[in-house]
């Protein structure tokens, strides 16, 4: 299986520390600001991409999201399904609260959403906010759902989707990763997705899909062929005209299978 691999982080323009943490396979990015995206390709026989997000307004948030991510990298060759992958998640959160311990930081935590990507499946997984989307025939479809209040909000049709960005209570979380000392188990959301050459996949944390409307997130795909173009593009907009928290993704290409 080869993967292209596109991927970007910034603190963004208001905020001093970026908390967000990407996997790419066997590397982990944090980083203040990348000039531009990056690329990587990637031949293996099963990759996990993610990115985490640390929570805002919490103690070490940015020690929360690598740490997290740096399990998942150092256990994913044992990842080989869904379950699998539950108890990984699982397990990294009991390594966080060891960490909150050692650190006297109780409440450290992060968002995770990403996809694994074996032989004949891709397995998304979330927790938080941060998203997986699928590109679709250059329509972009959103895979995963907000463990959070607006979301609720949304489903049960009292507001819209795109109302969700500028809503008050925006960035109350139902669902997250925190590591502390009362065993509070997260909700960890799996779906397997199909995939064949061509397939293409976006992660991404809150920073990004908040600060940009959905019709025109979605026009960005349709409209834009090359994907060098378009994470130019989604990072420069959202620089320009958000910037309001943290904002990373990773985009991703099935090359061959």
């Amino acid at each position: 299986m080869i993967i292209k691999s596109f991927y970007f982080t910034h603190v963004g323009n208001y905020r001093s520390i970026n908390e967000d943490t990407l996997l790419v396979d066997d590397k982990i990015f944090q980083t203040k600001g990348m000039d531009s995206f990056s690329t990587q390709i990637i031949s293996t026989q099963n990759a996990i991409f993610a990115i985490a997000d640390g929570m805002g307004g919490h103690a070490k948030g940015e020690l929360a999201s690598h740490s997290i991510l740096s399990y998942l990298r150092d256990n994913k060759n044992n990842i080989k399904t869904e379950k699998d992958l539950k108890n990984t998640i699982l397990n990294s959160q009991k390594k966080l609260s060891d960490i909150a311990k050692n650190n006297n930081s109780y409440g450290m935590g992060t968002t995770l959403s990403g996809i694994l990507l074996l032989k004949n499946k891709g397995i998304i997984f979330n927790c938080g906010d941060s998203r997986v989307y699928q590109i679709d025939s250059d329509d972009l479809v959103r895979i995963t759902e907000d463990d959070s209040e607006v979301f609720s909000m949304f489903k049960n049709g009292e507001i819209t989707e795109d109302q969700i960005r500028l809503h008050k209570g925006k960035n109350i979380l139902t669902s997250a990763i925190i590591g502390d000392d009362k065993d509070r188990i997260p909700k960890i959301s799996n779906q397997i997705v199909k995939y064949k050459i061509g397939t293409r996949f976006l992660i991404c944390s809150d920073g990004l899909w908040e600060g940009i409307p959905i019709e025109k997130f979605k026009s960005f795909f349709r409209e834009i062929i090359s994907e060098e173009e378009l994470c130019k593009t989604l990072a420069q907009f959202s620089l320009k005209y958000s910037g309001l928290d943290n904002l990373s993704f990773i985009l991703l290409k099935i090359i061959e299978i």
